[in-house]
């Protein structure tokens, strides 16, 4: 929400979901090297979902270029006491995706 403030999720869903994509990359490009297990959150894979809600582009093709992720994922529920709508998150626990 710094700057120009275009890459919001609730102004321009291409731009926002561009973005979150080269975090998500850098992020995982920082801990490649990594020895043992390292945690994301949805990050990379919510941003391809979201780019293809936004533009049509599917998500398997904004993927094909990254490393793949671990054959085994660990699923949680959402943590409710974190998904409020405050100044920065628009959305709730009902609607985070």
């Amino acid at each position: 929400m710094n700057g120009a403030g275009v890459a919001l999720r609730w102004i321009d869903l291409a731009a926002f979901a561009r973005r979150a994509i080269d975090m998500a990359t850098g992020h995982r490009n920082r801990v490649a090297s990594s020895q043992g297990w390292v945690f994301f959150y949805c990050g990379l894979l919510g941003a391809a979902i979201a780019l293809e809600e936004a533009t049509g582009l599917g998500a398997s093709s904004t993927l094909s270029g990254h490393a793949r992720f671990h054959h085994q994922v660990f699923l949680t529920s959402p943590w409710p006491e974190i998904h409020h709508r405050d100044s920065e998150r628009r959305q709730d626990v009902n609607n985070i995706g």
